[in-house]
């Protein structure tokens, strides 16, 4: 764990941010394992997470209910610029926490 928060602190509703994993990793590294933690959701929600350079999938990573605080490992693609994406699908916003725990090739 690098126990860097990657910038991230809240999430609103129906938000997309991008952000860097490119200070945590090798070069030549296509995915990497983040711990998430999400807390004070406002309502159920769901996190998506992606490369930094393609549209959303269809999937999601991290199911949150309402007021409860989860925490989970996901394993993201990142682009070749080190970005990775995450978006809130929910109709209200949370607090969100990204570590880098590892990456591959």
């Amino acid at each position: 764990d690098t126990g860097s928060n990657l910038g991230l602190r809240s999430l609103g509703a129906g938000a997309v941010k991008t952000f860097s994993v490119a200070g945590a990793i090798r070069d030549g590294v296509d995915s990497v394992a983040l711990q998430v933690t999400a807390k004070q959701a406002q309502s159920d929600t769901e996190l998506t997470f992606w490369r930094g350079d393609r549209a959303a999938p269809r999937t999601t990573g991290l199911s949150v209910p309402g007021g409860a605080a989860v925490s989970g490992v996901i394993i993201a693609r990142v682009a070749a610029d080190g970005t990775v994406q995450v978006r809130n699908s929910g109709g209200k916003g949370l607090e969100l926490k990204v570590s880098v725990l590892g990456s591959f090739r």
